[in-house]
């Protein structure tokens, strides 16, 4: 007889004890099992072990019912154009076959099939109703839907205030120095900004740099203002306000009386007295004495003014209580003119007291017309020297500067000078956008590319307004 060795799992080791149970209970009226039965009680279990399937297939017949799970995990907000990254997972027992979305329930999308999903997209509304579908091979779909708004919008939203810098007035007046600032613009992309202002005076201010600005009226008057901001991406946006300037109120009129004399001291005849509107209010006799009316209790600006001498400007402010108000003023005589031969091809000149003027092509206009000019034009620069002496009375306007941030405050001269352009008798000005490069000796010690604070007269103010600074160089051993 033949043995068979059979490994038998738990299972199949009851199945044998029960066969030789039974074997041992039915052989031979209980006279014990004869051989034949004995063998057949014995290979019963080898044939189960053999022959019993040992792992089940799931039952076909049971249909899959269950539709896959979507979840959407992007959050609720798009930008403020609509961008939207769709994020997400999809998850089924037996597999997933197609992932789809619809926008406002449009047409439906395709997206990757997978356990995760991420899709960048443009919504097309404020807000939009995201819905994302899942189908598995049975064709069971799931789905799960969001609703998407955007953020506030991101835009350029243009403001400006107006800032005044008189003696202490909270109203602008007329002939000051208003301070127009846009720098409280939102601009929520940090974009590349510029500034176009309509003064609605007919001043127009084109890309303007910088968020402040400067400007003066000269007539009382309500005026609308338009700030114009753009961005380098092509925004545009704009806003405006009105603003009333106020004609300063006197409190009566005071005679105003003094001496006009030059730079050595003698008594200056036939200078003229002439206010800011350019009414010529007399003139010096041949002892350079003169005498005019002004207002009371509100700052006064008078130009002093000889052809042959540099101007001057003084401001004062006569007290209400008096009657009478003097002030003595110095004239310096002009250098002699020096020449630029052609305006339109530009050039530099320099003086011999160190002064040095450096004119870009086309750099130049006639004041009146406004038009381009060609051909030579005079050029008279004198400076003032701070250090000499009676020379230093000469100092035209107030000490008070103007500032670019707003107010005033006190200046120091470390060198003036005044340039007057001139072709055929009329007046010749830098054309709008052109910039001329000045030299002025300065009256101190300093060191090459220092800077120094760089200021300009108003000669409707008498004030020295803020210009930026200049940076110090040498020239045949002279700053």
């Amino acid at each position: 007889m033949t043995r068979r060795s059979t490994r038998l799992t738990s299972a199949h080791a009851l199945t044998l004890a029960l066969a030789l149970l039974l074997a041992s209970g039915c052989g031979n009226n209980g006279a014990g099992p004869t051989p034949a039965k004995d063998m057949a009680a014995v290979d019963m279990p080898d044939m189960l072990a053999e022959d019993m399937p040992l792992d089940m297939e799931p039952d076909q017949s049971v249909p899959d019912t269950a539709a896959p799970t979507v979840s959407i995990g992007s959050g609720m907000v798009a930008s403020d154009e609509g961008a939207y990254t769709l994020e997400g997972a999809v998850m089924d027992d037996v597999g997933v076959v197609a992932v789809r979305y619809t926008l406002n329930g449009g047409e439906a999308q395709a997206l990757p099939v997978g356990a995760t999903f991420s899709q960048a997209l443009t919504l097309p509304s404020d807000p939009t109703t995201i819905k994302v579908f899942a189908e598995d091979a049975a064709g069971n779909v799931g789905e799960a839907t969001i609703t998407v708004g955007f953020e506030p919008p991101q835009v350029i939203m243009p403001s400006f205030t107006v800032t005044t810098s008189s003696d202490g007035s909270m109203t602008p007046l007329r002939y000051e120095h208003l301070r127009f600032d846009a720098s409280g613009t939102a601009n929520p992309k940090n974009k590349a900004l510029t500034y176009t202002w309509d003064f609605g005076n007919g001043r127009l201010v084109t890309d303007h740099a910088k968020a402040t600005i400067r400007h003066q009226y000269v007539t009382a008057n309500t005026y609308t203002v338009r700030l114009t901001v753009k961005a380098a991406d092509g925004e545009e946006v704009a806003t405006e306000r009105m603003i009333t300037v106020a004609e300063p109120t006197p409190q009566g009129t005071a005679t105003l009386v003094g001496q006009v004399t030059d730079d050595d001291g003698g008594p200056l005849a036939n200078v003229h007295i002439i206010d800011r509107d350019g009414v010529d209010l007399g003139e010096t006799d041949a002892q350079g004495h003169y005498q005019a009316t002004v207002p009371r209790g509100v700052p006064v600006a008078l130009r002093l003014y000889h052809s042959q001498y540099t101007e001057q400007v003084v401001r004062f402010l006569v007290d209400p209580a008096d009657d009478q108000h003097e002030i003595d003023a110095s004239l310096k005589r002009r250098n002699d003119p020096i020449y630029l031969e052609d305006a339109a091809a530009g050039g530099t000149v320099r003086t011999a007291a160190g002064v040095q003027l450096n004119f870009p092509a086309n750099s130049l206009v006639n004041e009146i017309t406004g038009q381009p000019i060609s051909g030579t034009i005079a050029i008279i620069a004198t400076p003032v020297d701070m250090t000499q002496g009676r020379a230093s009375l000469a100092f035209p306007g107030t000490y008070d500067g103007v500032l670019d941030t707003g107010g005033i405050e006190p200046i120091a001269s470390n060198g003036v000078v005044e340039v007057e352009l001139i072709q055929d008798g009329a007046p010749v000005q830098i054309a709008p956008g052109a910039e001329v490069t000045l030299d002025i000796p300065i009256n101190q010690d300093a060191t090459p590319n220092d800077t120094i604070p760089l200021w300009s007269l108003d000669p409707l103010t008498g004030q020295w307004v803020d210009e930026g600074e200049g940076t110090v160089v040498s020239r045949a051993g002279r700053m």
